[in-house]
């Protein structure tokens, strides 16, 4: 997975190219303005796949964006220790049902991804990593009708002097079948960075 930030003007424009599910590679575009007005595409073989526009929180992109880390990141776990603490950002959930399912059961995980970025506000590059978990968990078990997700946001910092880590997300997913009845659950961690 490449990935990268910048920042235009008063745009923070994040990247991410990865090989798909499908066997193509995958660009998903997220522009963010400043105003929270954002623009996601995802671009395959040079043509748009999908174009999307939702909100998302500018002041977490900005940071990740001149985020400069030298240390290699622990990926798929907490970042834990006395080196660093975490400070609180936000929370978010959203249950997918019928027509959002499909996304889920039928969509390549560049599809997953867009949309969770929309849905539960996290990086792209965290979207990318936990669409994968939920491609695997959602084609793995077809009897889901109803799968609920949800991220808390944290700010790492370190300890010694309170400067700016990185970003960490705690993913949760909770699968039900049709009478209600929860299937599978799981948590997962993942860190973003900028480049």
């Amino acid at each position: 997975m490449d990935v990268s930030y910048k920042i235009v003007g008063n745009e923070v424009q994040e990247k991410v190219s990865f090989l798909d599910v499908d066997g193509l590679v995958a660009t998903i575009t997220n522009v963010i303005c400043e105003n929270g007005e954002a623009t996601i595409t995802i671009t395959k073989n040079n043509m748009i796949i999908s174009e999307d526009t939702y909100y998302a929180n500018y002041d977490m992109y900005y940071k990740i964006a001149n985020g400069k880390i030298d240390e290699i990141m622990p990926y798929g776990n907490e970042v834990t220790g006395s080196q660093y603490w975490h400070r609180y950002v936000g929370a978010t959930s959203y249950t997918y049902t019928n027509d959002g399912m499909k996304v889920l059961i039928t969509g390549t995980t560049a599809e997953i991804a867009a949309s969770l970025v929309r849905k539960i506000s996290i990086p792209l590059s965290i979207g990318i990593s936990f669409a994968t978990f939920v491609y695997n968990v959602c084609h793995s078990n077809t009897n889901y009708k109803k799968l609920e997700v949800n991220s808390t946001l944290y700010e790492v910092l370190r300890s010694y002097d309170d400067t700016y880590y990185t970003h960490c997300c705690h993913c949760v997913y909770r699968g039900y079948d049709s009478g209600g009845h929860l299937i599978k659950s799981g948590i997962d961690y993942y860190q973003a960075i900028g480049s």
